[in-house]
């Protein structure tokens, strides 16, 4: 391995340790080493909305944000030491820190509505919700800079849908507890939904890989 690991730097310039962090994203507690099942927690965390939290009963009580968090100072670390490769960190470390916060955030908001807590209910509109917006966009703008370098422009229209996506629901999802708060709405529809398995069993979901799938149950969805 230690052949390996310096070979590796002699032909690339790079850190292997850092490249092979990157299985981090999906290799989340909750998953056997080397993720052999393809669970792809980080791709159904980010599309998933915020609301209907489709996900959510699957990864219950475990420490996804601390597991992000982590990751991010580890992708951090590795811009600076990865040459002309360390642009593949800078994105990483977008999308880890998006995942910090988003991963868990669907369950802390249901929690504390149904707990009757509206001053969290409170702190989620003005601080978290607010800094998970201004993190998509980061994300957003570190993507769309680096698809441009690397890729033809054909196919990012879809990605633009995507985070267009995420971040309107975020204002919606600011909204309508804002209206419940306020005495607008008597309940937030949503939130009184019983959580599901998305597969009917316990545990993270393997291959969670279409958005259609992610973002809504109504099957009008895109089901790309």
């Amino acid at each position: 391995m230690e052949k390996l690991k310096n070979r590796f730097e002699f032909c690339t310039g790079c850190n292997y340790d850092d490249f092979i962090s990157i299985k981090y994203l999906d290799e989340v507690p909750g998953t056997d080493e080397d993720n052999m099942e393809t669970y792809n927690p980080s791709k159904y965390l980010m599309w998933q909305d915020l609301l209907t939290g489709l996900f959510d009963k699957n990864i219950e009580e475990l420490p996804l944000n601390a597991h992000y968090e982590k990751l991010t100072k580890i992708f951090e670390n590795a811009v600076k030491r990865n040459g002309e490769y360390g642009f593949i960190f800078e994105y990483l470390v977008k999308v880890s820190h998006v995942l910090s916060l988003k991963s868990e955030i669907g369950i802390k908001i249901t929690q504390a509505y149904r707990n009757g807590d509206k001053v969290s209910l409170k702190a989620f509109v003005e601080v978290e919700l607010p800094e998970l917006e201004k993190r998509v966009k980061e994300l957003r703008r570190c993507h769309r800079e680096q698809w441009f370098m690397i890729n033809k422009a054909l196919g990012w229209d879809i990605m633009d849908m995507r985070y267009g996506s995420i971040l309107i629901r975020i204002q919606s999802t600011i909204e309508q507890i804002g209206d419940y708060l306020n005495g607008k709405f008597e309940c937030i529809e949503e939130l009184d939904q019983e959580r599901l398995s998305f597969t009917g069993k316990p545990g993270l979901v393997k291959y969670g890989n279409f958005y259609g799938y992610i973002v809504s149950p109504s099957r009008i969805a895109p089901k790309g």
